[in-house]
């Protein structure tokens, strides 16, 4: 059930003279100012909300454009500027899917998972941290060519990312907010006996799911707490 509340929000199909924007941030309501092409008006500041998909994703489809300038912003006096050249705007060069994350612009092409779905399921100590730049790494593809890879109009993401961990909630918060982890669309915790999902209204936070731990004290008299 919590997978299917993702990209609700996200708009019906579009034509192919689209750019979609896909950004991470934490303001809790981003805008976009663009301009569809070079030296044309720009929309009036701070420009058009972009819809939340998914805890600290926002997206906002540009129509009938080949081209784009944009800068976001939160939607007063705060800009997000480019990374590379703070003094340029953002560019999507030609019509199609771009991820903004970190001041980096990439345009999104979905080799790993076009017409497929995964989940990704792992550890964190040892496995998915340990290795910062293979970290990096692993979530730079994971959300330029997996996450992304969502169209509009799906209502489930291409790909979901699952934390199975020893650890409780508290601890696994603490790596999340150090490590600069995704929120993850489901948690297993505490060795299996707690199980959380994201908050329905978006805020980067995880709820435990109090079905399983029925399930585990009704499922043949488990001890939860020695487990």
């Amino acid at each position: 059930p919590s997978l299917r509340r993702l990209r609700r929000s996200m708009p019906p199909p579009s034509s192919p003279d689209t750019i979609h924007i896909f950004y991470r941030s934490g303001w809790p309501a981003p805008h976009l100012h663009f301009s569809t092409t070079a030296g044309a008006s720009w929309t009036p500041a701070p420009g058009l909300p972009m819809a939340p998909v998914s805890p600290h994703w926002f997206h906002l489809a540009i129509p009938d454009a080949s081209s784009a300038l944009f800068l976001p912003n939160d939607g007063g006096s705060d800009w997000d500027h480019n990374a590379a050249d703070a003094s340029k705007n953002y560019e999507a060069k030609s019509a199609g899917t771009y991820v903004l994350r970190s001041g980096r612009l990439a345009r999104r092409e979905g080799r790993l998972v076009e017409g497929k779905r995964v989940v990704i399921a792992t550890d964190l100590d040892g496995t998915l941290i340990g290795d910062d730049d293979a970290t990096k790494r692993f979530l730079h593809v994971y959300n330029v060519e997996m996450r992304a890879a969502t169209l509009p109009g799906e209502q489930r993401p291409r790909a979901a990312l699952v934390y199975n961990t020893g650890r409780d909630l508290g601890k696994l918060m603490t790596a999340i907010a150090e490590r600069r982890l995704e929120i993850p669309d489901a948690a297993v915790c505490a060795v299996g006996t707690e199980v959380y999902f994201p908050d329905s209204a978006g805020k980067g936070t995880l709820v435990k799911d109090e079905r399983w731990r029925g399930m585990l004290k009704a499922g043949g008299g488990w001890d939860v707490g020695k487990a």
